[in-house]
């Protein structure tokens, strides 16, 4: 719904997320320890553009710092869908609707999808913590909770680790700068 803003947080790397089914995917394909092992999808001119992804606005500064560097989604019917079609090579908006007050918002960032990781809420651990910023895996899950408060321990997550691009303005900026 429009009340929720979903907010970035989480990552490990996929040697720190086991896997209960034997590192298989939902379509049975191999993945390695969780991490999704999919192709960038690429498209005249450059990378394929994904749905936007929105951040709280206490996620803003440490994105565009770099001291987050991926965000975990729920993505079941009633979390944020649209996500999943997110793949490793595509860009993403990342915006923050609660900054703007607005049902959309300009962008504070583009972001370029690294790596996709599937997860349990009670698999969450203080390595992904500190790569999400916060001190602690319950801290994590607890954060978690606040924007997907009906969120189960067995509930599965998808982690999506991204790399800042580039901020709005930055290629007019480093045009005038060369002039």
């Amino acid at each position: 719904g429009t009340s929720g803003t979903r907010e970035g947080r989480l990552v490990a790397p996929p040697e720190q997320l086991g896997r209960a089914d034997g590192g298989r995917a939902r379509d049975g394909r191999a993945t390695d320890r969780g991490q999704e092992r999919e192709a960038p999808d690429a498209v005249a001119g450059g990378a394929e553009e994904g749905p936007a992804i929105d951040f709280a606005p206490e996620f803003v500064p440490q994105i565009l710092d770099g001291r987050k560097a991926a965000t975990t989604r729920y993505v079941g019917v009633d979390g944020e869908p649209l996500l999943s079609r997110l793949k490793v090579g595509h860009l993403a908006n990342a915006t923050c609707r609660t900054c703007s007050g607005r049902a959309s918002a300009a962008p504070f960032a583009r972001l370029r999808i690294s790596r996709l990781e599937r997860t349990r809420v009670d698999r969450l651990n203080g390595t992904l913590a500190a790569t999400e910023g916060l001190g602690s895996a319950d801290e994590l899950r607890a954060t978690l909770r606040r924007f997907y408060p009906h969120l189960r321990d067995a509930d599965p997550v998808r982690v999506l680790h991204f790399a800042l691009e580039a901020r709005p303005g930055e290629d007019e900026q480093e045009a005038v700068a060369l002039t």
